[in-house]
Protein backbone atom coordinates (compact mmCIF):
# COMPACT_ATOMS: atom_id res chain seq x y z
CA UNK A 1 0.00 0.00 0.00
CA UNK A 2 2.78 2.58 0.66
CA UNK A 3 3.79 2.34 -3.03
CA UNK A 4 0.69 2.67 -4.08
CA UNK A 5 0.42 5.65 -2.02
CA UNK A 6 3.67 6.65 -3.29
CA UNK A 7 2.02 6.61 -6.99
CA UNK A 8 -0.69 8.61 -6.14
CA UNK A 9 1.66 11.45 -4.99
CA UNK A 10 3.50 11.22 -8.00
CA UNK A 11 0.18 11.26 -10.46
CA UNK A 12 -1.21 14.08 -8.62
CA UNK A 13 2.18 15.96 -9.09
CA UNK A 14 2.63 15.67 -12.56
CA UNK A 15 -1.36 15.24 -14.02
CA UNK A 16 -3.05 18.17 -15.31
CA UNK A 17 -6.41 18.72 -17.28
CA UNK A 18 -8.97 17.34 -14.59
CA UNK A 19 -11.58 19.55 -13.47
CA UNK A 20 -12.56 21.20 -10.54
CA UNK A 21 -15.53 18.45 -10.22
CA UNK A 22 -13.49 15.86 -11.15
CA UNK A 23 -10.80 16.75 -8.13
CA UNK A 24 -13.43 16.91 -5.50
CA UNK A 25 -15.05 13.40 -7.39
CA UNK A 26 -11.66 11.81 -6.92
CA UNK A 27 -10.72 13.13 -2.68
CA UNK A 28 -14.32 11.82 -1.85
CA UNK A 29 -14.14 8.21 -3.21
CA UNK A 30 -10.82 7.72 -2.99
CA UNK A 31 -10.75 5.90 0.31
CA UNK A 32 -13.70 3.56 -0.71
CA UNK A 33 -11.74 2.51 -3.80
CA UNK A 34 -8.28 1.92 -1.85
CA UNK A 35 -10.23 -0.23 0.39
CA UNK A 36 -12.56 -1.66 -2.81
CA UNK A 37 -9.30 -2.10 -4.39
CA UNK A 38 -7.34 -3.52 -1.91
CA UNK A 39 -10.29 -6.19 -0.65
CA UNK A 40 -10.80 -7.41 -4.63
CA UNK A 41 -7.17 -8.40 -4.85
CA UNK A 42 -7.94 -10.86 -1.57
CA UNK A 43 -11.09 -12.21 -2.48
CA UNK A 44 -11.78 -13.66 -5.60
CA UNK A 45 -15.77 -13.26 -5.73
CA UNK A 46 -15.18 -9.28 -5.20
CA UNK A 47 -12.31 -9.30 -7.68
CA UNK A 48 -14.50 -11.29 -10.64
CA UNK A 49 -17.41 -8.78 -9.60
CA UNK A 50 -15.71 -5.32 -10.12
CA UNK A 51 -13.66 -6.96 -13.34
CA UNK A 52 -16.98 -7.77 -14.73
CA UNK A 53 -17.97 -4.32 -14.35
CA UNK A 54 -14.24 -1.90 -14.69
CA UNK A 55 -12.08 -5.04 -16.51
CA UNK A 56 -9.60 -4.16 -13.71
CA UNK A 57 -8.76 -4.32 -9.94
CA UNK A 58 -6.22 -1.78 -10.26
CA UNK A 59 -6.78 1.23 -8.46
CA UNK A 60 -6.00 3.92 -10.77
CA UNK A 61 -7.96 2.40 -13.34
CA UNK A 62 -10.94 2.51 -11.23
CA UNK A 63 -9.78 6.46 -10.47
CA UNK A 64 -9.27 6.58 -14.10
CA UNK A 65 -12.84 6.23 -14.78
CA UNK A 66 -13.85 8.95 -12.48
CA UNK A 67 -12.40 11.57 -14.54
CA UNK A 68 -14.90 13.09 -17.31
CA UNK A 69 -12.13 14.43 -19.56
CA UNK A 70 -10.44 12.01 -22.10
CA UNK A 71 -6.71 12.80 -22.26
CA UNK A 72 -4.85 14.28 -19.19
CA UNK A 73 -1.44 15.87 -19.48
CA UNK A 74 1.25 14.32 -17.83
CA UNK A 75 4.26 16.63 -16.88
CA UNK A 76 7.54 15.34 -17.93
CA UNK A 77 9.54 18.88 -17.60
CA UNK A 78 8.97 22.31 -17.93
CA UNK A 79 9.18 22.18 -21.79
CA UNK A 80 7.17 18.97 -22.51
CA UNK A 81 4.24 17.00 -21.32
CA UNK A 82 2.58 13.72 -22.76
CA UNK A 83 -0.66 13.22 -22.97
CA UNK A 84 -2.74 9.95 -21.54
CA UNK A 85 -5.79 8.63 -21.50
CA UNK A 86 -7.70 8.51 -18.38
CA UNK A 87 -9.60 5.36 -19.26
CA UNK A 88 -6.09 4.22 -19.43
CA UNK A 89 -4.62 5.61 -16.11
CA UNK A 90 -2.71 2.64 -14.36
CA UNK A 91 -0.79 1.56 -17.86
CA UNK A 92 -0.22 4.90 -19.92
CA UNK A 93 1.24 6.93 -16.78
CA UNK A 94 3.28 4.29 -15.74
CA UNK A 95 5.14 4.38 -19.39
CA UNK A 96 4.89 8.15 -20.17
CA UNK A 97 6.62 8.76 -16.73
CA UNK A 98 9.20 5.70 -17.61
CA UNK A 99 8.38 4.03 -13.88
CA UNK A 100 8.96 0.53 -15.29
CA UNK A 101 11.86 1.02 -17.09
CA UNK A 102 14.25 3.59 -14.90
CA UNK A 103 17.45 1.44 -16.30
CA UNK A 104 16.50 1.98 -20.01
CA UNK A 105 15.62 5.76 -19.63
CA UNK A 106 19.18 5.98 -17.71
CA UNK A 107 21.46 5.47 -21.07
CA UNK A 108 18.73 6.27 -23.54
CA UNK A 109 20.21 9.49 -24.04
CA UNK A 110 20.86 11.03 -27.83
CA UNK A 111 22.78 13.96 -28.08
CA UNK A 112 22.02 16.99 -30.83
CA UNK A 113 21.94 16.34 -34.04
CA UNK A 114 21.93 12.27 -33.13
CA UNK A 115 19.72 9.84 -36.01
CA UNK A 116 17.30 8.27 -33.35
CA UNK A 117 14.82 5.23 -34.54
CA UNK A 118 12.17 4.06 -32.09
CA UNK A 119 10.57 1.09 -32.96
CA UNK A 120 7.47 -0.22 -30.91
CA UNK A 121 6.82 3.94 -29.97
CA UNK A 122 3.28 3.51 -28.68
CA UNK A 123 2.51 6.88 -26.84
CA UNK A 124 5.31 8.40 -27.63
CA UNK A 125 7.40 8.12 -24.67
CA UNK A 126 11.00 8.08 -25.63
CA UNK A 127 10.05 9.53 -29.44
CA UNK A 128 9.12 12.85 -27.31
CA UNK A 129 12.40 12.82 -24.85
CA UNK A 130 14.61 11.75 -27.72
CA UNK A 131 13.15 14.64 -30.50
CA UNK A 132 14.19 17.10 -27.38
CA UNK A 133 17.08 16.21 -27.05
CA UNK A 134 18.49 15.75 -30.78
CA UNK A 135 17.49 19.19 -31.49
CA UNK A 136 16.47 20.84 -34.56
CA UNK A 137 19.40 19.37 -36.39
CA UNK A 138 18.43 15.40 -34.92
CA UNK A 139 15.76 13.41 -36.11
CA UNK A 140 13.57 10.65 -34.51
CA UNK A 141 11.56 7.62 -36.82
CA UNK A 142 9.22 6.64 -34.70
CA UNK A 143 7.12 3.09 -35.69
CA UNK A 144 3.77 2.51 -34.25
CA UNK A 145 1.07 -0.25 -35.87
CA UNK A 146 -1.54 -0.05 -33.32
CA UNK A 147 -4.26 2.52 -34.15
CA UNK A 148 -5.12 3.79 -30.93
CA UNK A 149 -1.26 3.97 -29.66
CA UNK A 150 -0.52 6.32 -32.52
CA UNK A 151 -3.27 8.54 -32.53
CA UNK A 152 -2.10 9.33 -29.20
CA UNK A 153 1.97 9.14 -30.76
CA UNK A 154 1.01 11.84 -33.40
CA UNK A 155 -1.27 14.06 -30.29
CA UNK A 156 1.89 14.04 -28.74
CA UNK A 157 4.07 15.35 -30.96
CA UNK A 158 1.95 18.28 -31.92
CA UNK A 159 1.62 19.16 -28.34
CA UNK A 160 4.62 19.13 -28.16
CA UNK A 161 5.04 21.41 -31.18
CA UNK A 162 8.43 18.92 -33.07
CA UNK A 163 8.82 18.83 -36.44
CA UNK A 164 11.72 16.65 -36.03
CA UNK A 165 9.62 13.42 -35.73
CA UNK A 166 9.22 11.06 -38.04
CA UNK A 167 6.24 8.78 -37.50
CA UNK A 168 4.98 5.81 -39.30
CA UNK A 169 1.60 3.74 -38.24
CA UNK A 170 3.45 -0.03 -39.30
CA UNK A 171 4.63 -2.67 -37.51
CA UNK A 172 8.55 -3.36 -38.33
CA UNK A 173 9.71 -7.35 -39.02
CA UNK A 174 11.89 -9.19 -41.30
CA UNK A 175 9.53 -8.97 -44.51
CA UNK A 176 7.36 -6.13 -46.06
CA UNK A 177 3.82 -6.76 -46.19
CA UNK A 178 0.82 -7.21 -43.88
CA UNK A 179 0.67 -8.67 -40.76
CA UNK A 180 -1.36 -9.91 -38.15
CA UNK A 181 -1.31 -7.58 -34.75
CA UNK A 182 -2.74 -9.03 -32.15
CA UNK A 183 -4.08 -6.47 -29.65
CA UNK A 184 -4.35 -6.80 -25.96
CA UNK A 185 -6.45 -5.04 -23.19
CA UNK A 186 -3.50 -3.80 -21.87
CA UNK A 187 -2.38 -1.38 -24.76
CA UNK A 188 1.37 -2.05 -24.56
CA UNK A 189 1.13 -5.64 -25.02
CA UNK A 190 0.26 -5.69 -28.59
CA UNK A 191 2.16 -8.05 -30.62
CA UNK A 192 2.23 -9.50 -34.05
CA UNK A 193 3.77 -12.85 -33.06
CA UNK A 194 1.89 -14.12 -30.25
CA UNK A 195 -1.38 -13.83 -28.46
CA UNK A 196 -0.97 -11.22 -25.84
CA UNK A 197 -2.19 -11.77 -22.13
CA UNK A 198 -5.81 -10.32 -22.11
CA UNK A 199 -6.28 -10.90 -25.68
CA UNK A 200 -8.97 -8.98 -27.56
CA UNK A 201 -8.83 -9.25 -31.03
CA UNK A 202 -6.57 -8.90 -33.97
CA UNK A 203 -6.28 -6.50 -37.40
CA UNK A 204 -3.83 -6.32 -40.34
CA UNK A 205 -1.55 -3.76 -40.46
CA UNK A 206 1.32 -2.96 -42.48
CA UNK A 207 4.63 -4.67 -41.92
CA UNK A 208 8.25 -2.81 -43.26
CA UNK A 209 11.76 -3.90 -42.71
CA UNK A 210 14.00 -1.19 -41.18
CA UNK A 211 16.38 -1.82 -44.65
CA UNK A 212 13.83 -0.76 -46.66
CA UNK A 213 12.66 1.46 -44.67
CA UNK A 214 16.22 3.52 -43.95
CA UNK A 215 16.74 2.83 -47.92
CA UNK A 216 13.73 4.92 -48.75
CA UNK A 217 14.46 7.83 -46.31
CA UNK A 218 18.10 7.95 -47.54
CA UNK A 219 18.88 7.72 -43.94
CA UNK A 220 23.25 8.04 -44.07
CA UNK A 221 23.90 7.37 -40.19
CA UNK A 222 22.13 6.13 -37.28
CA UNK A 223 23.12 6.61 -33.73
CA UNK A 224 19.94 4.96 -32.00
CA UNK A 225 17.81 2.44 -32.52
CA UNK A 226 15.10 1.41 -29.14
CA UNK A 227 13.41 -2.11 -30.30
CA UNK A 228 10.51 -2.97 -27.92
CA UNK A 229 7.83 -5.19 -30.07
CA UNK A 230 6.71 -7.74 -27.56
CA UNK A 231 8.28 -10.99 -28.96
CA UNK A 232 9.13 -8.95 -32.66
CA UNK A 233 12.78 -8.28 -31.56
CA UNK A 234 14.46 -11.27 -33.97
CA UNK A 235 12.06 -10.15 -37.15
CA UNK A 236 13.26 -6.73 -36.79
CA UNK A 237 17.30 -7.28 -36.67
CA UNK A 238 16.84 -9.84 -39.19
CA UNK A 239 14.70 -7.24 -41.86
CA UNK A 240 18.08 -4.88 -41.16
CA UNK A 241 21.31 -6.25 -42.09
CA UNK A 242 22.07 -3.59 -43.81
CA UNK A 243 21.12 -1.12 -41.12
CA UNK A 244 22.86 -2.93 -38.30
CA UNK A 245 26.19 -2.17 -40.34
CA UNK A 246 25.25 1.46 -39.79
CA UNK A 247 24.43 1.57 -36.39
CA UNK A 248 25.69 2.87 -33.50
CA UNK A 249 23.81 1.77 -30.20
CA UNK A 250 20.25 -0.24 -30.07
CA UNK A 251 18.78 -1.00 -27.13
CA UNK A 252 16.37 -3.78 -27.65
CA UNK A 253 13.94 -5.75 -25.04
CA UNK A 254 14.70 -9.61 -25.49
CA UNK A 255 12.31 -12.47 -24.22
CA UNK A 256 14.34 -15.01 -22.64
CA UNK A 257 13.70 -17.75 -25.26
CA UNK A 258 15.43 -15.39 -27.99
CA UNK A 259 18.05 -14.39 -25.90
CA UNK A 260 20.81 -16.75 -27.97
CA UNK A 261 19.34 -15.73 -31.43
CA UNK A 262 19.73 -11.42 -29.78
CA UNK A 263 23.40 -12.55 -28.86
CA UNK A 264 24.39 -14.47 -32.10
CA UNK A 265 23.30 -11.64 -34.70
CA UNK A 266 24.49 -8.98 -32.36
CA UNK A 267 28.28 -10.82 -32.19
CA UNK A 268 27.88 -11.27 -35.75
CA UNK A 269 27.53 -7.65 -36.54
CA UNK A 270 30.82 -6.39 -34.48
CA UNK A 271 28.32 -5.19 -31.13
CA UNK A 272 29.32 -5.32 -27.78
CA UNK A 273 26.57 -6.23 -25.52
CA UNK A 274 26.14 -4.83 -22.10
CA UNK A 275 22.90 -6.10 -20.15
CA UNK A 276 20.85 -3.30 -18.75
CA UNK A 277 18.10 -5.57 -16.88
CA UNK A 278 16.96 -9.22 -17.12
CA UNK A 279 14.71 -8.18 -20.53
CA UNK A 280 17.05 -5.09 -21.66
CA UNK A 281 20.36 -5.12 -23.58
CA UNK A 282 22.44 -2.36 -24.71
CA UNK A 283 24.43 -3.57 -27.82
CA UNK A 284 27.58 -1.00 -28.65
CA UNK A 285 29.10 -1.13 -32.24
CA UNK A 286 32.60 -1.13 -32.22
CA UNK A 287 32.98 1.20 -34.73
CA UNK A 288 31.59 3.89 -36.51
CA UNK A 289 30.03 2.95 -39.35
CA UNK A 290 27.99 5.34 -41.68
CA UNK A 291 26.16 4.09 -44.78
CA UNK A 292 28.10 4.43 -48.01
Amino acid sequence: MRYRTRLIVEIIRRLRGYTAADSIRLLLLLPFITIVSFIARRINSIRKAILRKYKSTELLDLLGKLIKSTYLKVIISKRTVLLIRSNNLQEDFSIATLMHEPFVAKVFKPGLGDVVIDVGAHIGSYTIRCAKMVGEKGIVIAFEPDPENFKMLLLNIKINDLKNVMPFPYAVSRDDGIVELHRSRFLALHSIVRMPQEYIGSINVKAITLDTMVKMLNIKRIDWIKIDVEGGEIGVLEGSTNTLKASKKIIIEVDKNDLGKVLKIAKAFGFEIKVLSENYLLLLSSQDHDFP
